[in-house]
């Protein structure tokens, strides 16, 4: 019995972890990330993406149209992941996010973070 209690109290810890502490995996893999609209396009569900470019157009709500050299797509930004200084069309940002298929639609992407990259 008290070795019960003692793997209780050992365990009880371990699953009050949040999935946001194993975030920050960096072994093999890490950074498999797909870097084009072009590529992002042919990669399955959830497949994690950083691209570089631009948000040409506010397409509805939460809903931008991104461009790079490749191509375009559109992107879904939650409010609170937009950068809080005030930028353009013609600001280049980095976007690390996510792979969104659908059956009926075109393939977007779901945007975790958005940064803006400095001018330079």
């Amino acid at each position: 019995m008290k070795h019960l209690f003692a793997l209780a109290l050992v365990a009880t810890p371990l699953g009050l972890i949040s999935a946001d502490a194993f975030a920050q995996y960096t072994g093999p893999d890490a950074g498999a990330a797909t870097t084009t609209v072009a590529e992002a396009r042919t990669q399955r569900d959830d497949h994690a993406v950083v691209l570089r470019g631009t948000l040409v157009a506010r397409i509805g709500d939460e809903r931008y149209q991104f461009r790079d050299v490749t191509g375009q797509i559109e992107v879904e930004i939650d409010d609170e992941d937009l950068p809080r200084r005030p930028f353009g069309a013609d600001t280049v940002v980095e976007l690390r996010g996510k792979v969104d298929t659908h059956h009926f639609k075109p393939t977007d992407i779901d945007v975790d973070q958005v940064t803006v990259v400095p001018a330079g």
